[in-house]
């Protein structure tokens, strides 16, 4: 095979017109302006610095494209089971469209740009740091063997399982999307950390196989909808649920296939005049959950009810405070205590039960349940600071207001 190469020089390819390097043909050095060019077959490489500000579309296909300096197609780089390698980095300011293959080199998608990460004959790897600041999105595999950072938004639409793999790591400072028409299934087989300001939204599972450090939110459902996470779970910064009605589909719901540790804010978001009917489950765990929310926000008469294994949500109004002058049929006693109060009832719900101490400042700081038949409760309040404190006993459609003073 005849090879031919171009040493150095300009080359200018028309809007138009396409120039193809084929097996054997190389170009050295020089400036590209104008079209499309491509690289196809095994043989044919572009090595050395490339200058490349108004070519339009650079087309790697099956071949090697080797950069000395930071390499930024002005438009499209499309990448077929190619390998990009020397001691430069790639620059994406418009598109990037890898279909399988290498970087060896430092890669950044810059804001305002776009990228396309797909599975072809090849997996695509990214074999040293791949900073993500666009709009990206994945579907099949990616390799990941030095550390990926994204802080734009990193989307998974197609609704297949897919997965982010290899031998780095996964840093979220922006959003992971799992919003598709079918609910997909995202594996991470990388240490993943969502930061403080990330999310992680959508519909569908997340696996964290590698381990999972949430210091930040989780937003379930892309309009409403079920987001499942495989194993144990913290909430980190918090959730936020979106609640249209009290029928299936109609609210968001976090679901983990292990233990919940509660931690940070659920935020509870209606459309104005919402009346739930019924009370839903919003968070559910094949486990056992734990703690509760530093702060809830939710409308007003809503309540939320924490259960051993979830959270659910009711239209409760207030009933049995000075403001309704409705009685409760719950004693509390004694109303200044220092070690302990009894609530107690001639005339059990039924229900299984709520039960909150609550301080001045509205944090939730113990919870407590009754199951249906109880007829009293000891509560333990010497470890509380003085002040006063409310005692509330909820039951998915009301809520009963006591009062106590700790010493």
């Amino acid at each position: 095979m005849q090879t031919h190469l171009i040493n150095s020089g300009s080359i200018v390819v028309v809007d138009s017109a396409v120039l193809t390097l084929e097996d054997g043909m190389h170009f050295y050095e020089g400036i590209f302006s104008g079209g499309t060019l491509r690289l196809r077959g095994d043989t044919s490489t572009v090595f050395g610095y490339i200058a490349s500000t108004s070519l339009k579309v650079f087309d790697i296909d099956h071949t090697v494209l080797n950069v000395y300096e930071p390499f930024n197609p002005a438009d499209t780089l499309r990448l077929s089971d190619a390998e990009v390698i020397g001691p430069g980095s790639l620059k994406v300011t418009g598109h990037l469209n890898w279909q399988g293959g290498t970087l060896n080199v430092p890669a950044h998608v810059f804001p305002g740009a776009t990228a396309e990460i797909r599975t072809g004959v090849l997996p695509p790897v990214a074999t040293y740091s791949f900073f993500n600041e666009g709009n990206l999105t994945q579907s099949g595999s990616f390799f990941s063997n030095g550390d990926c950072i994204n802080a734009g938004i990193w989307q998974i639409t197609d609704g297949q399982p897919v997965d982010i793999a290899g031998q780095g790591s996964f840093e979220n400072y922006g959003s992971v999307v799992l919003c598709s028409d079918t609910s997909g299934l995202l594996t991470f087989n990388v240490p993943v950390t969502n930061q403080p300001s990330a999310t992680f939204t959508g519909i569908g599972a997340i696996a964290f196989g590698m381990g999972l450090n949430n210091l930040s939110l989780v937003e379930p459902g892309c309009a409403v909808g079920t987001l499942t996470i495989a194993h144990d779970f913290d909430t980190g910064a918090g959730v936020t649920l979106d609640v249209e009605g009290d029928q299936p589909g109609q609210y968001d719901r976090l679901v983990a296939f292990g233990d919940v540790s509660a931690s940070g804010t659920l935020r509870i978001q209606t459309p104005p005049g919402l009346i739930l009917t019924d009370t839903i489950d919003i968070i559910n765990t094949a486990g056992v959950f734990t703690g509760v929310f530093a702060e809830v926000v939710v409308p007003p008469d809503f309540k939320v009810l924490y259960r051993p294994n979830g959270v659910s949500l009711a239209y409760s109004p207030m009933v049995g405070t000075e403001s309704t002058g409705l009685a409760s049929p719950w004693q509390l006693s004694p109303t200044i205590a220092t070690n302990e109060v009894r609530l107690a009832t001639d005339a059990p719900s039924g229900d299984n039960l709520n039960v909150w101490v609550v301080d001045a400042q509205g944090q939730i700081v113990q919870v407590l349940f009754l199951e249906n038949s109880m007829q009293e409760l000891t509560i333990p309040v010497a470890d509380l600071p003085a002040g006063l404190y409310h005692v509330q006993v909820v039951n998915g459609k009301e809520t009963f207001n006591l009062k106590f003073v700790k010493l």
